[in-house]
């Protein structure tokens, strides 16, 4: 009998657990979770990656060398968005070259046909049935669209809370109830409850608060680390935050160019790559609504956003709204960021006050 392969996925938030649920039940395989992302993930991703390349192949560089040194011997590519997701054959063969022998599974080699996927799922997993596979993406897909909107809600509000750390605990205990879940009734269960608690936390959140959009490459928008925790820096200023960059969204309407592009407007007439035309669309709708301002997140070298970014520019110019440029790289400092956040902080507070008077 041969041995139950140890899979692991990188840090990307919490997403590692709907993915968790799906390699268990359609791959057959045991699941460790990657440790969480830190300077030394960085360092070794950094040390063994090309210069050229953007840094999230560097995290993820890094986050597979330390899951293979606590025991994973598949590795789960986040094929996702952009480029990163053809990044790993060059991936495998620099960690052959330094030793390590792996598995490695892009679950969208077949993009999003559904039977495409599972012919894929098959060769990994001869056992597997065209029943439980369609549960078992019934199962996640609902998992993480619950888990959007949940954070959706903490991210307009978690700043405004009177008991500091209560809505992060109510959602972490979610997460740990979803983990040990294996029917999307049980889900949907632990989501009501802890919704529901989540709305029962005080805050005193004004009228009209100060609200930034996020837009940007969705890698560094969603990993924390890579952004060096932006949105918990711009909730302690009292700020409502609208990030529309999900999963939910990456696997919905961000797959429709031809809505992307009649949302863009005149700012962009054909689409430029990666998530660089939802990056337009979606500072274009912003601007429209009236946020106070907008922040855009981008990892260095990602050429799709620094393309976006002179359409951003005239939607700033045009609808008189602030945009705040962060390119992450692997010398970003956190202090850098948040200093660079207070400014904007300030400028949006005397930018209100104007409009008063």
């Amino acid at each position: 009998m041969s041995k139950q392969k140890t899979a692991c996925f990188p840090q990307i938030a919490n997403y590692s657990i709907p993915v968790d649920m799906y390699v268990k039940n359609v791959l057959d395989m045991k699941t460790i979770t990657c440790p969480m992302t830190t300077k030394k993930t960085l360092e070794l991703g950094s040390k063994h990656s090309p210069d050229y390349v953007c840094t999230p192949f560097k995290y993820s560089l890094g986050n597979y060398i330390e899951a293979i040194e606590i025991g994973a011997d598949t590795l789960i590519i986040p094929a996702i968005g952009c480029r990163l997701g053809y990044y790993d054959e060059v991936q495998k063969t620099i960690l052959e070259d330094l030793g390590y022998k792996i598995n490695m599974v892009n679950l969208f080699e077949h993009g999003n046909n559904i039977m495409g996927i599972y012919k894929l799922c098959k060769t990994y997993n001869p056992k597997l049935k065209i029943k439980k596979f369609i549960k078992t993406l019934y199962l996640v897909s609902k998992t993480v669209i619950y888990m959007d909107i949940m954070e959706d809600y903490i991210r307009k509000n978690i700043g405004f809370e009177k008991e500091d750390g209560k809505m992060e605990k109510i959602y972490q205990l979610f997460l740990q109830g979803i983990k040990k879940s294996t029917r999307v009734k049980h889900v949907k269960k632990l989501y009501e409850k802890y919704f529901a608690m989540l709305k029962e936390v005080e805050i005193d959140k004004p009228e009209n608060p100060i609200r930034v959009g996020i837009v940007g490459d969705l890698y560094t928008i969603l990993e924390p680390f890579g952004n060096c925790n932006i949105e918990k820096h711009l909730a302690k200023k009292g700020i409502e935050i609208n990030r529309p960059m999900t999963l939910t969204h990456m696997f919905g309407e961000l797959q429709n160019e031809k809505l992307l592009l009649k949302q863009s407007g005149k700012y962009l007439k054909y689409a430029i790559g990666g998530n660089a035309t939802d990056s337009v669309a979606k500072a274009k709708m912003m601007a429209e609504n009236n946020i106070d301002g907008i922040i855009h997140i981008k990892a260095a070298s990602c050429t799709p956003e620094i393309t976006a970014m002179s359409a951003l520019q005239n939607i700033s110019n045009d609808y008189k709204v602030p945009i705040l440029y962060f390119t992450f790289d692997t010398e970003t400092s956190e202090t850098g960021v948040l200093t660079r956040i207070e400014a904007f902080h300030d400028m949006l507070i005397m930018k209100d006050l104007k409009e008063v008077r």
